[in-house]
C-alpha cells in the first residue's frame, strides 16, 4: 500500500518521533532530579519553585517543564507563568549541578552552529560587513557580550544576521510537537552548555521578544525580521 504524504508531513513525523524520544529521556531525568516528586500534589508552582523545591537551579526546571508542558504531561498556566501536575502522572528523586559543556567537556563555549563573518582588511584590523550567528546564541552563557563583540567587529553598514530556532513569545505558543523537540533539546543539551560559560540561559526556544531585548541590550538599534521559507528557523537581522 503507497501512502500519500507530503515532505511536510515526514518532517511533522520526524520531529514527533524525535520530541517523544526525548520525551523519554527528560521523563527519567525527572525522576533522578525530583522534579516529579517537586510537583506531586503542590498545586500550580514556577519554575523557580519547582527549582527550589528540587534543589536544581531555575534554567533547568523551567526548560524541563516546559517540554513535559508541551508532552501533554503538566497544565501550564499562563496567566501566572505556573505548572500543575495532574492526578494520573507519576514521580521521583535526584540532583544535578551546575553546567556541562556540549561535547563531553571537549572545549568551553563550543556551539552546534558557527558564528562566520564576511569582511575585508582595514587600517584598524578586520572589520566584518556580515557576521552570522547560526542556532548558537542560545548555547553561550553571555549572549549580550557575544553580540556586542560581534557589533564592535562591523564595518560601518555592516549587519548579524541571528538565526534561531522558530520560538513564538509565550509558552503556550511552544507547546505543540515542534515546541516539546526543541525544549528537550534546551533542557539537555543548550542550556546546560550555556550555563557551564556564565550565569545566563536564553533557552532554545527564546523567541523573537527576548532576542530582540537581547539584540538592544548589545546596542544595536534596528533588529529586524527576515522573512524565509525555513519552517525550522527564526532570522533577525540587526543593525546600529
Amino acid at each position: 500500500m503507497t501512502i500519500d504524504r507530503s515532505p511536510e508531513d515526514v518532517l511533522g513525523q520526524l520531529t514527533a518521533d524525535l520530541g517523544g524520544s526525548l520525551g523519554t529521556v527528560l521523563t527519567g531525568l525527572g525522576i533522578r532530579c525530583g522534579l516529579w516528586e517537586a510537583l506531586a500534589g503542590a498545586g500550580p508552582l514556577s519554575a523557580a519553585e519547582v527549582a527550589r523545591r528540587a534543589g536544581i537551579v531555575e534554567p533547568y526546571a523551567r526548560e524541563w517543564l516546559r517540554a513535559q508542558a508541551a508532552g501533554g504531561y503538566l497544565d501550564y498556566h499562563p496567566a501566572t507563568d505556573r505548572f500543575t501536575l495532574p492526578e494520573p502522572v507519576a514521580v521521583a528523586p535526584r540532583r544535578v549541578g551546575g553546567g556541562r559543556p556540549q561535547g563531553g567537556g571537549r572545549g568551553r563555549g563550543r556551539a552546534p552552529g558557527r558564528l562566520r563573518g564576511r569582511g575585508r582588511r582595514r587600517a584598524a584590523g578586520w572589520r566584518y560587513d556580515l557576521i552570522t550567528f547560526v542556532d548558537s546564541l542560545h548555547d553561550l552563557g553571555d549572549p549580550v557580550g557575544a553580540l556586542t563583540r560581534a557589533r564592535g567587529a562591523l564595518a560601518p553598514g555592516g549587519a548579524v544576521l541571528l538565526v534561531e530556532p522558530p520560538g513564538a513569545d509565550g509558552v503556550t505558543g511552544n507547546l505543540t510537537p515542534v515546541g516539546r523537540m526543541f525544549y528537550a533539546v534546551s533542557t539537555l543539551v543548550c542550556t546546560p552548555n550555556a550555563l557551564s560559560q556564565g550565569s545566563s540561559a536564553l533557552g532554545t526556544l527564546a523567541g523573537p521578544a527576548r532576542l530582540t531585548e537581547t539584540a538592544r541590550a548589545a546596542g544595536f538599534g534596528t533588529v529586524r525580521p527576515v522573512e524565509t521559507d525555513a519552517p525550522m528557523n527564526l532570522m533577525l537581522e540587526l543593525r546600529d
